[in-house]
């Protein structure tokens, strides 16, 4: 069993519908493997996003003043990908 991670893509609170996209895949492999699926929910407004996102899987949010440039959070989330 493997369980998938979705990282959600947000502004201000607001879900980008390329998330909904990754998410219906998610949840299809998920299916697949027989894991779970899982969203982070990275920067400014990532609390209402996760409300948002709730619905589709477990959510894990990432909010923090580090965070409130897009562009932060995308390198701090890919440091930790590599």
């Amino acid at each position: 069993m493997a369980n998938v991670l979705v990282v959600a893509e947000q502004v201000s609170g607001t879900v980008k519908k390329a998330t909904l996209h990754a998410l219906g895949a998610g949840r299809e492999l998920a299916r697949r493997v027989g894991g779970k699926l899982h969203v982070l929910v990275l920067g400014k407004g990532a609390q209402a996003a996760a409300a948002e996102l709730s619905g589709y899987a477990d959510v894990q949010v990432a909010e923090a003043p580090a965070l409130e440039q897009r562009d932060q959070a995308w390198r701090i989330c890919g440091d930790g990908l590599a």
